[in-house]
């Protein structure tokens, strides 16, 4: 296993937007530069006009590699890659157009980006330094963290509960902290922290410091057989770990074509019954979404067509096909003007012939050595299954896995890359949400103290709702809560308002799934709420956004209630929305600051997308029901004091925590998060690669 000291591919973003930025970059640099001077060298030197236009992809490799690596990715581009996305987005087609990058690590936070452009035979090569720049503007760094446990009232003998068999075992996707000890029986599942190289000794992994991602339970080092292949996917949900939508090494797969990229036609598995792919399916990657790395296994086999690598032996007895391409049946490609064009016929002696009777130019179809498109691979399955032991899906971040200050007992044995989980880590305060000022609008002059990201932008409680607690107005942002309804049995507390997120607006209002419609000016918000907020409705069983892309925080000075369900648009594999919920004490109240997690009334519960935080602590409301088998919460469960989920009755109900690791990754921030302590962990939110000054070096100098 090899030590890494950047971040590779990862989640969701970098396949997708890095590729967007690559075809971007290279068709205003590379093909608009080859435009602008084609006619200029129409009649230079072939090599120096050859040379000019590798030159000037390489100038392109090297904006796309930047690109990338702010986008999350490595950086490094193959020419398999490169050729494809050139061949797909440009009608000036040649399977000689394309360039690859290098990048190496020259300190923390140094790197040096080589590029090489190819074209017609000839490369020219670019080189750059780059510099990683962070901000001082941070999150604090429980929205790293799965499960979070401040233990703000300091009780020594704390310690956080795991445990349940079978079917009800917990089990939490993603880092856990505790001030204080952590418990583990039964077969819930934690993970171990990976290894890394502590460089400045201060107790916790920092950007730059190698560390190495634990592996799977079974690697490959050779192409499998198609047989191998099927029989290897078919056995994977019990004895194989978690999936993370990419291809990662080790991994099996069927290398059936040879050619650098992914084809059309995709198909899948669905497991989860939604009719669509999502990721995490098994699937034949089609459509480019998935990110192949060096060492992964495959079955290099060809499919009866030429692609792009393969070898090929030109048709000398045609003078009109000796061209340096490939050339199908039926023509050949012929250059002229400096753009290549397919031609069926020639003209010879003034007269025209047709090439329909041409064969295709021989080639070799077979396998190149490496994984290309089309190429059937199996991803682990991006959910747990009972009875597998967990080891790290190599997410491209490092994992701090089960950390605690005080002990931590019943881990199994670490796995490949991991330490032990003991305990004693450095501890990570609570934020402190006294300078938030969350009660003052941002429209207002900033207390001196206040802290970055502070205050609100609507206040709930200041509107006027009728006699029924509603407001009838969708242009309104607080329209998405009614308040004191009487159609239901909630448990008041004396002294504060209970508002319900529901949207009386929506044509969907009191339906068992339930939409709520944010206005235009309600989005990216912090909306504050004196008084209690719930999720409870005697009609409706789950609650979604109407549009997809929202973006909001609610703050609720009291506490916070979750018995129904909510989902986010695009569900826990492409999430489109983001939904932070934070309960602050109210200092007239003792019983505040807290997030009760089921239904008090019906004993039903479910699956929760959000950030979650409460600045007290996290209680159970009449778990242990037949009715109520989990809770699954997909974002964090954080608490600034303790997570109190007692669940030891007949009908135990079991806790599933996956971190949505975008606001961990810099990916998608709700607003008004509250930033880390000096000197303690924290995620910084604006980062990225900048070049060197004069470090540029290339034959073209474009930049």
């Amino acid at each position: 296993m090899q030590t890494k000291t950047s971040s590779r591919k990862g989640n969701d973003r970098a396949s997708a937007l890095a590729a967007t930025l690559i075809l971007l970059t290279i068709a205003s640099v590379g093909i608009g530069a080859t435009l602008l001077t084609m006619g200029t060298y129409g009649q230079a030197n072939r090599t120096n006009y050859s040379y000019e236009r590798a030159a000037q992809l390489a100038d392109a490799a090297i904006a796309a590699a930047m690109m990338e690596l702010n986008a999350g990715g490595d950086g490094i581009i193959t020419t398999n890659e490169s050729s494809e996305f050139i061949t797909l987005t440009n009608r000036f087609q040649s399977a000689k157009w394309s360039f690859q990058t290098t990048v190496v690590n020259l300190n923390a936070t140094n790197k040096l980006i080589t590029a090489t452009g190819y074209f017609d035979g000839v490369r020219a090569s670019a080189s750059i330094q780059s510099v990683y720049h962070t901000t001082s503007d941070t999150i604090h760094s429980l929205y790293a963290a799965a499960l979070y446990a401040g233990n703000s009232s300091g009780a020594t003998n704390y310690t956080l509960q795991l445990g349940g068999t079978g079917t009800g075992a917990d089990f939490v996707l993603g880092d856990v902290f505790v001030n204080g000890n952590i418990a583990i029986t039964g077969g819930a599942r934690l993970r171990h922290p990976e290894i890394f190289t502590d460089s400045n000794t201060n107790g916790w992994w920092n950007e730059g410091e190698p560390y190495q991602e634990a592996g799977i339970s079974q690697t490959f080092t050779n192409p499998v057989t198609s047989t191998a292949f099927n029989t290897y996917r078919s056995s994977t949900n019990g004895v194989v770990t978690y999936g993370n939508g990419r291809f990662d090494m080790g991994e099996a797969f069927v290398d059936s074509i040879g050619n650098g990229t992914y084809d059309s036609s995709e198909n899948y598995t669905d497991l989860n019954g939604d009719g669509v792919f999502t990721f995490g399916e098994p699937f034949v990657d089609a459509n480019g979404d998935g990110v192949f790395n060096p060492g992964e296994s495959f079955v290099d086999k060809g499919n009866g067509v030429w692609n792009t690598g393969e070898q090929w032996t030109e048709d000398t007895s045609r003078s009109q096909r000796i061209n340096g391409r490939y050339d199908s049946a039926g023509g050949y490609w012929r250059l002229s003007g400096g753009s290549w064009s397919w031609r069926t016929s020639y003209t010879s002696g003034g007269r025209s012939y047709s090439c329909s009777s041409w064969p295709a130019e021989l080639f070799s179809d077979e396998g190149n050595g490496t994984w290309d498109t089309g190429e059937v691979y199996t991803d682990l399955n991006d959910k747990y299954d009972v009875g597998e032991t967990f080891i790290d899906d190599r997410n491209g971040i490092y994992d701090y896995g089960a950390q605690a200050t005080g002990s931590i007992s019943g881990m199994p044995a670490p796995g490949v890359g991991q330490r032990v989980a003991n305990g004693g880590d450095p501890a990570i305060t609570p934020p402190d949400l006294e300078h938030m000022y969350y009660h003052l609008p941002k429209s207002g002059l900033a207390p001196a103290d206040a802290l970055a990201r502070w205050g609100h932008d609507i206040n709930v409680a200041a509107n006027t709702f009728n006699s029924s607690g509603k407001i009838t107005s969708q242009s309104n942002p607080s329209h998405i809560f009614v308040k004191n309804p009487t159609d239901r049995s909630y448990t008041k507390i004396a002294g504060k308002n209970d508002y319900f997120l529901e949207d009386p607006t929506d044509s969907a209002y009191s339906s068992s799934s339930s939409r709520i419609t944010i206005s235009p000016t309600g989005n990216n918000k912090v909306y504050f709420v004196d008084g209690n907020l719930w999720l409870h409705s005697p009609n409706a069983l789950n609650f979604r956004f109407r549009n997809p892309g929202i973006k909001i925080t609610i703050v609720a000075r009291g506490n916070i209630t979750l018995s129904d369900e909510f989902y986010y648009n695009g569900g826990t594999t492409n999430p489109l929305d983001s939904v932070a919920l934070i309960a602050i004490k109210d200092p007239a109240q003792t019983n505040s600051g807290n997030i009760f997690l089921g239904d008090a009334q019906f004993g039903t519960g479910g699956e929760i997308h959000a950030m979650l935080y409460a600045e007290n602590n996290f209680k159970d409301n009449n778990l242990n029901t037949a009715d109520q088998p989990y809770l699954s919460v997909f974002g964090t469960m954080s608490a600034g004091n303790q997570v109190l989920l007692n669940r030891n009755g007949t009908y135990r109900t079991r806790l599933d925590i996956r971190l949505d690791e975008r606001i961990r990754s810099g990916i998608d921030v709700p607003p008004g998060l509250p930033p880390a302590w000096a000197n303690q962990r924290a995620i910084y939110i604006y980062k990225g690669y900048n070049p060197v000054s004069g470090s540029y070096a290339s034959y073209s100098r474009l930049q």
